[in-house]
């Protein structure tokens, strides 16, 4: 029910008396998914959720089979929609500046609404995106943290890449495509080495908004009194521990103190949590089993490779060719999930299926499963005949890959992920990596190649043990005498307390 703040009321029929916590997560599904899996467990805290996004994230929560996730919570959603102007809430402008600034303004003003009114929440956790919204906050007297959903591995290069800048000793070329910048090494304590080219792209164009945008927000880190990721301390230990130093030692140059850096991951591991099966199956794909899971059902224990490169990656014509003869030619069971074809690569259409060639779906019928679109990517890694899953490298994907025990191909593509790369397969050892040509282009023998390598070979048997490892500590954590667990009731005593 939307009440006239613009607010979008949803089971505040619980408790309702804790403190109150603002979640401004950045406008994106993934983003989305980490923030909500994590308020929705404070909430279960007894604390009181206002959850600010666009409509399109307050029916996905809404829906019948999340809806019970939220009973007996005080929750409630406040719709961004009104900031947005003339853009359309589709627009993949919601991604990005457009829909940070919408975001951000929904923020202050109720904000200031708020304060005139004489209320004001416990505290404001945002992302990382989101530094101007925390800027406010504080000027409001409003304690404001920051929650992550990037690996410390990655807030340690960016924070690294600010510092220097402000140094004037950053030199990075024009462009990561300048020769030279696919082998140049860059070294960062703490974090595996990186070349030129693996740094996120902003950074080169030192003009453009985003770049400085992205600066600010590095900043903006070493700023926060508490900050929240949504990993877990198991995984990145040693990365964490050059992070944490580092930040807290920028922190202190400018004269402040961090209280808390905590790991409050995997969030989404406390949804899986839940005693209803029924109604957990309906979260995870529905009543009515989904094709693909119909499809691992049939197949052999740990036998399939599962092939999901997220949301936003859209391959060109001649790409999504060489992936499905790769995996043709690998022999083994595969679940290919693909994107609409690349705008612009001489395709008539955004049908998967006019790319692929059809003897090679047929070939592979039985075998193999080409599927357009979304799939339920927690329930296919937690299926019993899944073996491997070549990923983005997105770090959500990532947690919920390891969290199932499941080994990585890795095959990055923008900003975060060539870095997160890196660290799955130099440090963690949970991965081995889809090597790409001139252009990023992968042929269909990297792709066997990459595919054998984790099924058959000591290499892949090593990252698959270590993946298990990981598993067995994603779950540990989580649980009652977790890392994880003591460190939620460590920040809720910590938000009660800001309560006077």
């Amino acid at each position: 029910m939307q009440q006239n703040d613009g607010s979008w009321c949803k089971n505040s029929n619980g408790s309702g008396g804790g403190p109150n916590v603002w979640f401004v997560p950045f406008p994106h599904v993934t983003h989305f998914k980490c923030f909500f899996s994590f308020a929705l467990q404070l909430a279960r805290q007894g604390l009181s959720i206002r959850f600010f996004c666009f409509d399109a994230e307050i029916r996905r929560a809404s829906e019948p089979e999340t809806q019970f996730l939220l009973d007996g919570l005080s929750f409630q959603f406040h719709s961004c929609d009104s900031m947005l102007g003339d853009v359309d809430p589709s627009s993949h402008l919601v991604r990005g500046h457009v829909g940070v600034n919408a975001v951000h303004n929904a923020v202050v003003e109720f904000m200031k609404s708020e304060l005139q009114s004489g209320r004001k929440p416990a505290c404001l956790i945002s992302d990382l995106w989101f530094s101007l919204t925390r800027d406010v906050a504080a000027e409001c007297g409003i304690p404001a943290w920051l929650l992550s959903p990037y690996s410390s591995v990655y807030l340690s290069v960016v924070s690294y890449i600010a510092e220097l800048e402000s140094k004037g000793i950053l030199n990075l070329p024009n462009s990561p495509s300048e020769e030279g910048s696919r082998e140049e090494i860059i070294s960062f304590p703490g974090v595996p080495l990186l070349r030129i080219h693996e740094i996120p792209h902003f950074y080169f164009n030192k003009n453009s908004a985003i770049c400085k945008a992205a600066l600010r927000n590095a900043r903006s880190i070493a700023k926060c009194d508490v900050i929240l990721l949504t990993s877990f301390y198991e995984l990145e230990s040693s990365s964490f521990r050059e992070f944490e130093r580092f930040i807290k030692s920028v922190a202190a140059k400018n004269g402040r103190e961090i209280l808390h850096i905590l790991h409050v991951g995997p969030t989404f591991h406390f949804l899986l949590s839940s005693k209803d099966e029924s109604r957990l199956n309906l979260l995870q794909g529905g009543e009515e089993k989904h094709p693909t899971i119909k499809f691992l059902d049939s197949q052999a224990a740990s036998s399939v490779l599962l092939v999901i490169f997220g949301t936003l990656v859209n391959f060109s014509e001649e790409q999504m060719v060489e992936i499905a003869l790769g995996l043709e030619n690998s022999n083994q069971p595969f679940l290919c999930a693909l994107n609409s074809p690349l705008k612009g690569s001489g395709v008539g259409g955004d049908d998967v299926f006019s790319v692929i060639p059809a003897d090679c779906v047929e070939r592979t019928r039985g075998r193999g499963l080409f599927v357009q679109g979304w799939v339920p990517q927690l329930q296919l890694l937690a299926h019993p005949a899944t073996g491997g899953f070549v990923s983005h490298c997105g770090f959500n994907s990532i947690l919920e890959s390891l969290s199932a025990g499941v080994p990585i191909l890795a095959w990055p593509h923008a900003t975060d992920q060539f870095v997160n790369c890196r660290f799955i397969v130099d440090e963690a050892h949970v991965a081995i990596e889809v090597h790409r040509g001139p252009g990023a282009f992968v042929d269909r023998e990297e792709v066997e190649r990459s595919v054998k390598a984790l099924f058959h070979t000591e290499e892949g048997a090593i990252v698959r043990k270590r993946a298990h490892e990981m598993r067995d500590l994603a779950a540990w954590t989580v649980g009652e005498k977790g890392t994880t667990r003591e460190n939620i009731h460590t920040l809720v005593a910590l938000i009660r307390g800001q309560v006077t």
